[in-house]
């Protein structure tokens, strides 16, 4: 009998646990982001001598603050890096002013900045500010594989939309 109650109990615990994790994992996540992607490629520079920026802030020529999460300077080309936490589904064109997401949990839709257009504003504002060539710099928005990203293309120019795991073979790609 007590064997019969430590298993029922056990049963019960893995039950909560396995219906709470995926819940849990969006949660962690969603706080956590940056930091996560952050370690990633902090790691991808690392393993190929790479010099790494991260949480860096500047003053564009009218005053505004220009924020990118992560630089990776490579061999060939810089790399602008900022990160995005989306769950659902994420769809829309190259050259629409904004992206519509669907939330499957919550059940909400939402229109959200298109990355590509944010990629490139922020490529050019940092190619003003620290005198690169554009040609030298690729931007990357970051986004976690829980997203189901449907764009009908995945790349825009020198922009790129890519899951961390992704990530490496894109550097790999233009190194």
């Amino acid at each position: 009998m007590p064997l019969f109650i430590a298993t029922l109990i056990a049963l019960i615990f893995a039950i909560i646990f396995f219906s709470l994790y995926p819940l849990l994992n969006r949660v962690i996540l969603k706080k956590k982001y940056k930091k996560i992607y952050s370690s990633k490629v902090r790691n991808i520079s690392k393993r190929n001598n790479f010099q790494f920026l991260d949480n860096i802030e500047l003053q564009t020529l009218n005053n505004e603050t220009l924020i990118i999460d992560q630089l990776l300077c490579g061999k060939k080309y810089v790399y602008v890096i900022n990160d995005f936490c989306h769950f659902g589904i994420l769809s829309g064109k190259v050259n629409d002013n904004s992206w519509i997401k669907v939330d499957k949990v919550h059940k909400t839709v939402e229109y959200i900045n298109n990355m590509f257009e944010a990629s490139k504003n922020t490529l050019n504002s940092f190619s003003r500010i620290s005198k690169i060539d554009k040609t030298m710099l690729i931007g990357i928005s970051l986004i976690n594989s829980e997203c189901d990203v449907r764009l009908e293309k995945k790349e825009n120019e020198f922009n790129f939309v890519v899951t961390p795991l992704l990530l490496t073979k894109l550097i790999k790609k233009f190194e």
